[in-house]
């Protein structure tokens, strides 16, 4: 396959910490590896320059200002159509800066792909944390920017792309699941007590976490000495807000810990001497975060929500998501040792990439 070069449309990108963020950074860096020209344009992220070169991805950083990500999404066509013009393919990510990037590829002659990590619709109307308008504009938003005419889709489940097919309108659906890597020398051992359990990841309104509060207050009122650690991103701030209002009304106290984003040796460390890790969805496109811990052999509770049970394996216990009864079970189940068994699931990142390439390869023009 002859060097391509590929524009990468993404809100955010590190050093901005997140899943998606990672995901596309280990894209990136491998096809740069491989000899492709790669750019990402993306928001600008304090203390980082506007323009850079980090291994071999060129990174270009636009000031965003307020309405962040409705600008992102639609006021960027200008800016992107040069670039779009010196590129093979545009390739976006779900939802911002997808209309922008979709405009600046046809106007530039050039196929436009986009990566899609859940598709929610009616789950707006029945998670925490979302103002009220915004639970009845947001499915119609998604169903929108679901069907703008790109050439390709590419989910990164099999969940996400079950749910997907629907607006693809025909329009071919590839899976490319995130690729996990964690250090070699990091590995999960039976640490000593007390027993904790630890999230690390996004406070978002998707994630559960009110869910995880009250059932770990209930755990503790029924007598359990265990510990609960988060180790939350500063944004969404609302939602991380409402999440530590919440722990303080329900008085868990030194039983809880929240803390800061660590950098990711620091937080594979922490990962692997906690008793287990918690991911307690309400909905799941991919689950990098549980990969991970998975991958160190940490003991995992997850719900069922989208593509958990995919990305999930070795020690693990399951409860239906969004069910509170079923979370406080699973939480005495850990503690108890109670760990079902599944084979290991890996996610190379040559994969990964493999997978990426063979998109991209089905919709250039001869």
């Amino acid at each position: 396959m002859k060097p391509l070069s590929v524009l990468f449309v993404l809100e955010y990108y590190p050093p901005h910490i997140g899943g998606v963020e990672t995901m596309f950074a280990a894209l990136a860096g491998e096809l740069a590896r491989r000899g492709h020209r790669v750019r990402v344009f993306t928001g600008s992220v304090p203390g980082a320059p506007d323009r850079e070169t980090a291994g071999g991805v060129e990174i270009v950083r636009v000031p965003l200002g307020p309405w962040r990500r409705f600008r992102f999404t639609f006021g960027m066509t200008r800016r992107l159509s040069p670039l779009a013009r010196e590129a093979d393919l545009v390739h976006a990510s779900t939802y911002s800066g997808t209309w922008s990037a979709v405009h600046a590829a046809r106007a530039a002659g050039r196929p436009a792909v986009v990566s899609v990590h859940e598709v929610w619709l009616d789950l707006w109307k029945r998670v925490p944390f979302v103002p009220a308008l915004q639970r009845w504009t947001a499915p119609w938003q998604e169903r929108f920017l679901l069907r703008l005419p790109y050439d390709a889709y590419s989910a990164v489940s099999r969940a996400t792309m079950e749910r997907l097919h629907p607006f693809s309108g025909g329009r071919p659906v590839f899976h490319v699941p995130a690729p996990v890597a964690v250090p070699e020398g990091v590995r999960w051992s039976s640490p000593p007590p007390p027993f904790t359990f630890l999230y690390f990841g996004r406070p978002g309104h998707w994630r559960g976490l009110d869910l995880l509060l009250k059932a770990f207050a209930t755990r503790r009122a029924g007598g359990s000495e265990a510990r609960l650690e988060l180790i939350l991103s500063p944004e969404p701030r609302r939602e991380r807000a409402a999440l530590l209002c919440l722990a303080e009304a329900l008085g868990l106290g030194p039983a809880l810990a929240v803390r800061e984003p660590l950098p990711r040796e620091a937080l594979f460390d922490r990962l692997a001497s906690a008793h287990a890790a918690v991911f307690p969805s309400l909905s799941e496109g991919f689950g990098l975060a549980a990969a991970e811990a998975c991958a160190l052999g940490v003991p995992v509770v997850a719900s069922d929500a989208g593509s958990l049970p995919e990305v999930v394996s070795g020690r693990c216990l399951f409860f239906p998501a969004g069910d509170a009864t079923g979370l406080v079970r699973a939480l005495e189940r850990a503690e108890r040792g109670e760990w079902e068994e599944r084979p290991p699931v890996r996610f190379p990142l040559n994969a990964s990439v493999e997978a990426l390439l063979a998109m991209y390869q089905s919709i250039m023009k001869p």
